[in-house]
């Protein structure tokens, strides 16, 4: 059990990597439910971006009951809707509040929001966000390309 609060981004360790991933099996309306749902769990985020593989990050502190701290940060980015932390001094205790937080985070009701961003790669413009509960994801990302 956990208490996860939004923190400084300073708190976050220094080297850290992706530990999961939230909704990579699902389809991309649930990068945007993703996003609502961490606006409306903790605000608004440290940074956007309209660079779609830095969108934005939060960074969220996860307190056990023994008062340990884990700093995890919360983002959307090149490995779309994830979780990363410290997988090299604290591997197994950032794993098991990132996925605590994971199902934190899924449980919870999005926020409406927008946000329009730019795929590098493809060279397309995506619009992205929650409409009175109801996620979407609209590019213009030609059938064809793949």
């Amino acid at each position: 059990m956990y208490i996860f609060k939004p923190c400084s981004p300073d708190s976050l360790p220094q080297r850290r990597a992706l530990i999961r991933n939230l909704y990579d099996d699902k389809l991309a309306e649930y990068h945007s439910l993703f996003i609502g749902q961490v606006l409306s769990r903790f605000g608004e985020p440290d940074y956007t971006t309209e660079d779609n593989e830095n969108l934005f990050s939060k960074a969220v502190s996860a307190e056990d009951k023994d008062d340990n701290m884990i700093y995890l940060e919360v983002y959307y980015g090149p490995s779309d809707p994830a979780i990363g932390g410290d997988v090299f001094d604290r591997e197994e205790e950032s794993r098991k509040a990132a996925d605590a937080l994971a199902e934190y985070i899924m449980a919870a009701e999005p926020k409406d929001f927008e946000y329009k961003s730019v795929c590098e790669d493809f060279g397309v413009t995506i619009r992205m966000g929650v409409e009175n509960g109801k996620p979407y994801y609209i590019s213009d990302i030609p059938e064809d390309i793949f």
